[in-house]
């Protein structure tokens, strides 16, 4: 039987051809590459609540860490 799985895009980095806001906010300017991850649903389903209460950063830690566990990475 096929796992279900969910594909989420991770990336840090602002559009290329985003054009150059003029606000008192900054843009997260951290020089991350793009990953794309296959995670199993159920697994996404038992971290998205604290997935929502992290920051960008030790989100996509928090992501990689899971995954390498459940594949005994």
């Amino acid at each position: 039987m096929e796992q279900k799985t969910t594909k989420y895009w991770i990336n840090s980095e602002p559009d290329s051809q985003q054009k150059e806001k003029t606000s008192s906010k900054e843009f997260d300017t951290e020089d991350v590459k793009i990953y794309s991850l296959r995670i199993p649903t159920p697994m996404f389903d038992k971290l998205k609540y604290e997935i929502g209460q992290e920051t960008k950063l030790s989100m996509r830690e928090m992501i990689l860490k899971a995954v390498a566990e459940h594949y005994g990475i």
